[in-house]
């Protein structure tokens, strides 16, 4: 019989630690470092490792919260700053923030789809995607054609680079999901599965959302329309000319693309339609046809459409 699996606390990993004391601190359960410290004692952290250790890991996390402007610290006293009570309240690694402000407060060139989707996946809370042999030439290439798009500079260091072509992989899946490339074509190009792609998409949407809430605090309002409309276009996998038909409950980004290709353009175009032309549209059909103008008008969901069994499910089936 196999012997248990040793259980290691989730606080002896720094990311993890930087969001519990600044969430600790932004609630006021720890006004002060002894609070704090007292806090931390009673967890399986402090009976895994030294208090010795857990006070040096304390002073590194809270110099970090302090020099990224999250924290203020007067004497043993902490404050949460309104930055760091919103980055609590949006459940980003503070380190996340500090990436992201860093990019949008001083980068000088022009920003891209590249650049914000660049941005939110060099962040540690961004799913990580290993690297086949394979890619780096064509990733290499990428930075060599696109540097100037790109949210940060590659690094000289080897092992800082792989870790930025990985974080770059991310983000041009991403650039690949929202120009609506099949989900097929996305599993095959960046080996990844359904799942991979759901919490890619899922992490990358809310990311991008606490940048904007990020720019609007700190008044940087020239990246604020631009991150709403990238997140909305994330969410739903489309360029923006779908953004108007995909807020119809039911019609995902398949069903978007065929009746944009088919003339409708826009919720208007959905409601002077003639039933019977709707109903010709591939993936729409007479039941929907018929529906269609309902949800519309009362923002009704859409009943779920029969599809053929597959061997393999994809995201277009739900989106």
């Amino acid at each position: 019989k196999a012997s248990p699996e040793r259980i290691i606390s989730k606080l002896a990993s720094e990311h993890v630690l930087r969001s519990q004391l600044l969430a600790e601190i932004a609630s006021g359960l720890a006004s002060d470092v002894g609070s704090l410290r007292e806090t931390l004692e009673m967890t399986l952290y402090a009976k895994q490792f030294n208090l010795l250790y857990l006070a040096g890991a304390v002073r590194r996390v809270l110099r970090e919260l302090e020099e990224g402007g999250f924290v203020e610290v007067e004497g043993n006293g902490l404050k949460a700053t309104p930055l760091g009570k919103r980055v609590s309240e949006l459940y980003v690694d503070p380190r996340s923030a500090s990436l992201m402000i860093e990019c949008l407060k001083e980068r000088e060139e022009k920003f891209s789809e590249l650049t914000y989707l660049h941005m939110v996946a060099s962040t540690p809370d961004m799913v990580r995607l290993y690297l086949r042999r394979g890619e780096y030439e064509w990733l290499d290439k990428v930075v060599e054609d696109r540097e100037a798009e790109l949210a940060f500079p590659p690094p000289p260091d080897p092992d800082e680079y792989e870790f930025f072509l990985a974080s770059l992989k991310v983000a041009l899946l991403l650039l690949d999901w929202i120009e609506e490339n099949p989900d097929d074509y996305l599993y095959e190009r960046y080996d990844i599965g359904p799942g991979d792609l759901y919490s890619i998409v899922q992490t990358g949407e809310w990311l991008l959302y606490a940048a904007s809430e990020l720019s609007r605090l700190l008044g940087l309002y020239e990246h604020l329309r631009e991150l709403s409309l990238l997140k909305q276009r994330v969410k739903y996998g489309v360029r923006q000319e779908l953004l108007e038909l995909v807020s119809i409950k039911g019609i995902g980004r398949v069903r978007a693309r065929a009746l944009y290709s088919h003339g409708f353009k826009s919720l208007v175009d959905v409601v002077e339609a003639d039933e019977d032309e709707l109903a010709r549209i591939p993936s729409i059909g007479p039941t929907l046809a018929r529906r269609l103008k309902e949800a519309v008008l009362e923002g009704k969901p859409l009943p779920e459409a029969r599809v053929e069994s597959r061997r393999r499910a994809t995201l277009d089936r739900f989106l």
